[in-house]
């Protein structure tokens, strides 16, 4: 489903992942990566045991189908043994490449395909099939998101901000299964924002993993390749970050600036945490009210922001860098910074709902930060009862 503003000429649209998840028996049972620590609460309901596939499309520029898994781990020998077809002509494994959470299949083919079909002794389905869509966000300056019922006026203020201070022009937004609101609703939010220029809210309907165990969380990094080689791939340079996420402005005029004046074109930098004014949880609790710094606190991860065509480009997208190893820690660059915004959160991971006062400060440059976006009557709230932070 696609839909244009006539007013801004802005592209959204949905697309759906084209995946095959396997019938719940015990052959077809992943094995579990994590430790036994790791495995309380509602593990058992938040691990992906069946999902084989989270998408498959093909790739116009490699002439080739492209397919996206989860770790194969046990399920490579169903993988491998099983027959897939493309319109009914057999396929074969061009290349695997298996990464820590997950793995990028490559098959030839000849011409697009329309379906995919496998086989593995009673086990038949078939998955449409459709085509990467690099065009959409050609040379524009983008972000990928997840969300899972975040407040839509947390969705449009974040567009809003990092349109206005980095010039941010595409979005594509992978919804976890809201239940608040429709997908539609979603597009709409980002149509409202002037200046984004194109959008994709795509549902992902798969398990997002235990939040007990990183390693388990397979998703969200496979999400990130999907849209890096379904859609980004001519994309000027797109920025990793979250919803609660906040990059501050660069002295080179954005981040997406920064990135293409970096020599790998390629940027890595800290977070640190911001907190409401507010304290009461039942208070409503936006971006522009994080304007608090609790003194000593640690830097959060880092975030990055790549060009696809760029030197580390084919490099594959990771939640907290591209470029990984004993390198990562030496491409960290001190002009970005993001601001971690503690409220802006439905507790999916960890409760947030309350803030310790203790040691906080108000911090001026998240106050001149947000005087950038959002009205200063709006920003202001109770700061002035509070010590001010070095500037």
């Amino acid at each position: 489903m696609a839909r244009k503003s006539a007013g801004r000429g802005a592209f959204m649209s949905i697309r759906m992942l084209n995946g095959l998840v396997l019938p719940s028996r015990p052959e077809f049972k992943r094995e579990i990566v994590s430790q036994p620590q790791c495995r309380t609460g509602n593990f058992d309901n938040e691990y992906d045991f069946y999902t084989l596939i989270y998408d498959a499309f093909y790739s116009v520029s490699r002439g080739a189908l492209c397919l996206i898994c989860p770790p194969l781990l046990n399920l490579e020998s169903i993988f491998r043994g099983g027959e897939w077809r493309a319109d009914g002509k057999r396929l074969h494994i061009a290349s695997m490449h298996p990464h820590k959470r997950f793995v990028e299949v490559w098959m030839r083919t000849q011409g697009a395909p329309r379906s995919l079909s496998f086989k593995f002794g009673d086990v038949e389905a078939s998955i449409p099939i459709q085509r990467s869509e690099p065009s959409l966000f050609a040379n524009m300056r983008c972000a990928v998101v997840k969300s899972r019922n975040n407040d839509l006026r947390w969705l449009r203020d974040w567009t809003q901000y990092h349109v206005k201070v980095h010039g941010l022009e595409g979005v594509i937004l992978f919804d976890h299964g809201s239940d608040l609101y429709d997908v539609e609703d979603v597009e709409e939010t980002f149509l409202s924002v002037a200046g984004i220029k194109s959008a994709l809210v795509i549902p992902s309907p798969y398990r997002f993993g235990p939040t007990t165990d990183n390693n388990a969380l397979f998703l969200q990094v496979a999400e990130l390749n999907i849209a890096r080689l379904r859609f980004l791939t001519l994309a000027d340079a797109v920025l990793i970050c979250d919803i609660d996420e906040l990059v501050c402005p660069s002295p080179d005029g954005s981040v997406f600036e920064t990135t293409r004046k970096s020599l790998l074109g390629y940027t890595l930098f800290h977070g640190s945490w911001r907190y409401p004014e507010v304290s009461d949880p039942a208070s409503p609790r936006l971006h522009q009210h994080h304007m608090l710094k609790r003194l000593g606190e640690p830097d959060c991860q880092t975030k990055y922001c790549v060009r696809p065509r760029g030197p580390v480009g084919a490099i594959h997208w990771d939640i907290h860098a591209s470029v990984r190893g004993s390198l990562k820690p030496m491409l960290v660059t001190p002009k970005l910074h993001y601001l971690h915004c503690y409220g802006i959160s439905t507790g999916w991971k960890i409760d947030r709902s309350r803030v310790q006062r203790q040691n906080l400060v108000a911090d001026r440059e998240a106050a001149s930060i947000m005087d950038l976006v959002f009205a200063p009557d709006q920003v202001r709230a109770a700061t002035t009862a509070l010590p001010l932070a070095a500037s």
